[in-house]
This record gives structure tokens, C-alpha cells and sequence, in this order.
């Protein structure tokens, strides 16, 4: 189902499509939030969920109805529409109710909630919107993201905002080309989902740094080497799809973007090094056996992906 809607959101045309669209995959998520967890479904989370998805695709409605295909010629329509496609993503100024479910939410759930359900209005985003509120919106969600995610001990609320800041890469990838946009797409909730994974198969899922980080041995090196993938560092996955990004944007002439990019990357990856350097110095444990498989995977996958990316 979810694949389903992805091929619809790709190939889908008319604004009426995309708002029946946004209902399915709205609703998609809910069936499945609630099948997750029982309590969950019993709390408010859930109708936090389902209000603020049913009033952001009533903005959206609303917005194209009132401009009757005119859109651009109404500044006031254009922000309105903006808005709705915002809380739709949950990125700031809107992202307080994101960060308030999140943090209840189970692991493989938070992954859907906060990665897979943003595909669709990311697109709306970059398709009906122009270039100058693009690149405002694309510096206002990095600016808020590096910033929000400073001091925070909850992996939860942490990822909440890294996703936020990551938001503004993936945008800058479509000014690219849509070829780089769905490799940066795929790669990024690739990691982030074999991250989450694996939090929630080694039962770190609700853990608070730096008090409850891994102390084993193998549990340590595969922590610190999704750190550095999802912090964009070199040798690792990530980097190489980010230094594409940068020099793509320099050549094609926004250099302006590319420095805000790089700006505010700089900033957040203060909380990326905090939460290095609390696992990297914090007490080891050699006793508890731990599975390999996971490490060798990532290793493995890792220099993979280097090899593929020197000669692209």
C-alpha cells in the first residue's frame, strides 16, 4: 500500500489527485500506528495524528479551491497553501506536535512516521511552490533544525530534528536534478531505517544519551559507524551524496545555498560530536556477546557503497 501511494504521488498530475492522496496515505499511517502498539492506539497521539493530518489536507483543499488554478497571482493563497503543506510535513513553525508523538512512539512506527510519510508533500513542496519559497523554506528548516536539536538527551527528539534539518538537504537535492533527489531520498531513509532497526532489535530504542548508550564492544563500533553515515562524514555513505550535492549546487549557481547548507550542517553536527564523544570515551563492556552480523553488514555495505560512488 504504501509503494502504492509513492507510484501515485510520482505520476499524479491533477491537485485534486494529490489531496485524495494525502487522505490515503493519512489514513494508511493511522491503520497502521494503531496495529503497532494496543496503548497506543487507546492514547491521544493517535487523534493528534488524525487532526492535524485531516486540517492540513483541509488547508491544501481549501487553498486550491479558493485560487482556481491561479495560485501564483495570490501572495496570501500561495502562503496559505504553504502553510498547509508545512503541518502537513511537520517542519517548523508546526513541528511541536511531530516532537510531542514522537517520543511515544514505538521505533519501526517513529521510522514511517517521520521518514516515509514526508515523501509526498516533500514533492508538493518543491512542484507547486517557486524557486525564492523553496530556497526560504529550505534555509528556515535548516536553520531550525541545526539550532532545536541542541541539548537534547532523547534519541527520539533528536532524530526528530535531524530529519528536520535533513529536509532542507533533500530540497536543495531537486535543484539538482530529480535523479540525485531520489538517490539522497532512498539512501537516507535506507540508513535511518537499518539504524532503527537495529536500536529496536538490541532494545536501545528508548534510550537517553549519554546515560543509557551501548556499552558492548560491537554495539559500540555500530553505533559510532551510524553516527558518522548520518553526520555525512568521509569515508561513509552519506558523504560522498552530500559532496555531490554541494558541487552540483556551485555549478549550477547557487552558491548562496550551498554555504547555507554547509552553514548549518556545521551547527547541528555540534550534536552529533557530543553524542560521538559520550560513546566514543564512555565505559566499554567486552563480556556481553553481542551479534556480529549486524557490524559486518554495515561494514561491508559501507565500502560498497564507496566503490560505487568513486566511479559515478
Amino acid at each position: 500500500m504504501v509503494f502504492f501511494t509513492f507510484s501515485c504521488f510520482l505520476g499524479c498530475s491533477s491537485w485534486f489527485l494529490f489531496w485524495v492522496i494525502f487522505e490515503l496515505f493519512g489514513w494508511v499511517f493511522l491503520v497502521f500506528f494503531g496495529k503497532t502498539s494496543e496503548s497506543f492506539f487507546l492514547s491521544a497521539n493517535l487523534w493528534k495524528i488524525f487532526f492535524f493530518q485531516f486540517l492540513s489536507s483541509s488547508v491544501f483543499l481549501l487553498s486550491f479551491c479558493m485560487s482556481g488554478n491561479h495560485m501564483y497571482d495570490s501572495p496570501f493563497l500561495g502562503l496559505f497553501f504553504m502553510l498547509g503543506v508545512l503541518m502537513k510535513l511537520g517542519v517548523p513553525p508546526f513541528h511541536g506536535w511531530v516532537i510531542q508523538v514522537s517520543e511515544n512512539l514505538p521505533i519501526s512506527s517513529f521510522f514511517f512516521f517521520n521518514f516515509l510519510q514526508k515523501v509526498g508533500p516533500s514533492l508538493i513542496f518543491i512542484h507547486y511552490l517557486d524557486l525564492t519559497v523553496q530556497i526560504f523554506g529550505l534555509v528556515f528548516l535548516l536553520m531550525v533544525g541545526s539550532v532545536g536539536g541542541w541539548n537534547l538527551f532523547s534519541i527520539h527528539r533528536f532524530m526528530v530534528y535531524s530529519s528536520i534539518m535533513n529536509m532542507g538537504w533533500i530540497f536543495a537535492t531537486f535543484h539538482v536534478s530529480k535523479l540525485l533527489f531520489f538517490n539522497y531520498l532512498f539512501c537516507y531513509c535506507f540508513v535511518f531505517w537499518v539504524f532503527f532497526q537495529w536500536l529496536s532489535e538490541s532494545s536501545y530504542s528508548n534510550m537517553n544519551f549519554p546515560a543509557s548508550l551501548p556499552s558492548e564492544f560491537s554495539s559500540k563500533i555500530i553505533f559510532l559507524f551510524f553516527v558518522l553515515n548520518i553526520m555525512g562524514v568521509p569515508p561513509v555513505w552519506l558523504f560522498f551524496l552530500k559532496f555531490f550535492t554541494i558541487k552540483s549546487l556551485i555549478f549550477e549557481g547557487f552558491f548562496l545555498m550551498s554555504v547555507f547548507v554547509l552553514l548549518f550542517t556545521t551547527i547541528f553536527s555540534y550534536m552529533y560530536l557530543c553524542l560521538f564523544s559520550c560513546q566514543l570515551f564512555s565505559k566499554l563492556d567486552f563480556h556481553k556477546k553481542k551479534n556480529v552480523k549486524p557490524l559486518l553488514f554495515c561494514l561491508f555495505f559501507s565500502s560498497g557503497m564507496i566503490l560505487y560512488f568513486s566511479f559515478f
